[in-house]
């Protein structure tokens, strides 16, 4: 993501700006997703509290609101499932928790076909590197990274990400309550380690990665556009 040091005041607002805008449209998304997910499989925990919405007011914690805003990475209070209602409780636990993170990186993907047609389309009519065009590649290229950034952040196998949740499938549940029994100590620890910068470097590799895998993925749009000129 990019950092707010060597930036003028006037710059760190409109990142701030920018941010908090993609905060408001994609974390809400993020938790809805998560609703739906367990409200398919039988768990209706979060339609019965009205978080199965987007509304960005209902899911809105302050505390992640500006972890996202100042670092790029943050999240959103989370919807409330019980596994008891699943039919299946393994499973449905570990596919509810792993839909955030998916609607991340269908967004991600989406941004980033918006992204190449903009650029393009902006090419053909002359007005890419007019303040319009830039500003528009630029909010659609950090929509892009901060959905890239939450999901592989909330894929880490550390309470209370997604990742966490979702390694339920794959261990014993003993193990897996034993360590959440320490799941509010890790959460500020983790919460320290984000501010302090040491994730920025092993989690900027594989958003590199992912970001590449995307890259990719859209080539089709370069070549159908290349034909043009």
């Amino acid at each position: 993501m990019p950092s707010f040091a060597n930036m003028q005041l006037s710059e760190i607002l409109y990142m701030v700006a920018i941010r908090a805008f993609v905060a408001f449209a994609i974390l809400p998304i993020h938790e809805w997703a998560h609703g739906y997910a367990a409200y398919r499989m039988g768990d209706n925990t979060a339609k019965s509290i009205g978080r199965l919405s987007i509304n960005p007011l209902k899911h809105l914690d302050p505390i992640g609101f500006v972890a996202l805003v100042l670092t790029g990475i943050g999240w959103a209070k989370p919807v409330p499932i019980n596994p008891n209602n699943f039919r299946n409780p393994k499973k449905g636990f570990a596919l509810s928790a792993l839909a955030g993170p998916m609607s991340n990186l269908i967004m991600a993907f989406i941004g980033m076909i918006l992204f190449k047609v903009a650029g393009y389309t902006l090419k053909l009519n002359y007005v890419y590197y007019t303040a319009f065009g830039q500003t528009l590649l630029e909010i659609i290229s950090i929509i892009i990274i901060v959905n890239i950034s939450l999901a592989v952040f909330n894929l880490l196998p550390i309470p209370p990400l997604d990742g966490s949740r979702l390694a339920t499938y794959f261990f014993p549940e003993r193990m897996y309550f034993q360590f959440m029994r320490y799941e509010r100590i890790i959460s500020v620890v983790l919460i320290g380690v984000l501010f302090s910068g040491l994730l920025d470097v092993p989690l900027g590799y594989i958003n590199d990665g992912v970001i590449w895998l995307l890259d990719n993925a859209t080539y089709p749009i370069d070549l159908i556009f290349r034909a043009l000129y």
